[in-house]
């Protein structure tokens, strides 16, 4: 939370003014006049536009289609296309239609997600402090893995639990704060706090809420990873209704995230590449044709490529490790 913090003052006072007025900045913006350190940041912004800009836009649509296909019979190509049409009729009208689409569906979204999640924990309150007891005793249990040592399993969950809160929060990811430094308030502390919410809803509250639906819904032993095992946890305590509720779910978090991460990579091109005209639109161009493969690449592969990607991103100082933050 203090590391958003950090990220989102910073961004609001090194941002840059667009000519239609709105206002663009980010790590390389305050890495360059902070720091004066041209070269860094833009090496910065070259990694940020593989890991978020192409891996993480492919993540997204990945995750999207994945929630679809395992609610209906349908290709994963085709619903890669229907995404790409969704996504350009935002992403093409600029950032005031991401600000003013992702204001209307965000604070639903979360309501909604939350108010189900906290159902499934209602009509399992028995269980809950058996759940409590486990997720502790588990997470830091010294039994070694198959073939491991002692402590593996400690390493292997912090590993896991570091790097999926980072995808979930982006704090010192470098990535946020391009999104916070195009909002306007009346003092940079302002989005400061808003950035520290923004992390403690993503990670604390709604990562919370899924971990206690798949635990508390026996869905964890199913094999199933991913979407899927989120989708089996709410199948198995609302029905096959509860499949549905995960894809309408994820299409908004994701949707909204996908959106950003674009947004993201748009204001790093045009830092590497300010002379180029039009760079926001090539990109925009190319960004749907990542979505598309992102549709039917393999998810394994996706995830290798990000964790890999986020080392270079991670600012100096930042967390090894929202769709709010994003959204």
């Amino acid at each position: 939370m203090p590391i958003n913090f950090s990220e989102a003052v910073l961004g609001q006072l090194f941002r840059e003014k667009n000519e239609d007025g709105t206002y663009r900045g980010g790590p390389a913006y305050y890495i360059q006049k902070g720091l004066n350190n041209k070269v860094l940041a833009t090496l910065f912004s070259i990694s940020l536009v593989i890991g978020i800009g192409f891996i993480y836009v492919m993540i997204q649509s990945n995750s999207i289609t994945a929630a679809l296909t395992g609610v209906v019979d349908f290709p994963p190509v085709l619903a890669g296309a229907i995404l790409v049409v969704l996504v350009g009729t935002v992403i093409f009208g600029g950032i005031r239609r991401l600000s003013e689409i992702s204001s209307y569906i965000v604070p639903f979204m979360a309501a909604a997600y939350i108010g189900l999640a906290l159902f499934v924990v209602i009509i399992n309150i028995r269980l809950v402090p058996q759940l409590l007891s486990t997720i502790f005793s588990e997470a830091f249990s010294f039994k070694a893995a198959a073939g491991g040592v002692a402590g593996y399993t400690i390493k292997e969950a912090f590993r896991f639990g570091i790097a999926r809160g980072l995808f979930s929060n982006d704090a010192g990811n470098g990535t946020t704060p391009s999104m916070h430094a195009s909002a306007s308030v009346k003092h940079p502390v302002n989005q400061g706090l808003t950035a520290m919410l923004g992390v403690f809803t993503t990670t604390i509250i709604i990562c919370s809420c899924t971990a206690f639906c798949i635990l508390l819904s026996g869905a964890l032993d199913s094999g199933q990873t991913g979407i899927q095992l989120t989708q089996l946890a709410f199948a198995n305590s609302f029905g096959g209704f509860g499949k549905w509720i995960v894809l309408f779910a994820m299409f908004l978090f994701g949707y909204t995230t996908l959106l950003a991460d674009i947004y993201y990579g748009e204001v790093n091109i045009r830092f590497i590449l300010p002379n180029l005209k039009n760079s926001e639109l090539y990109y925009r161009i190319l960004s749907c044709g990542l979505i598309l493969a992102g549709s039917i690449l393999p998810v394994e592969s996706l995830w290798e490529m990000a964790d890999f990607c986020s080392a270079f991103t991670e600012e100096p100082g930042g967390s090894a490790g929202s769709p709010f933050d994003r959204s």
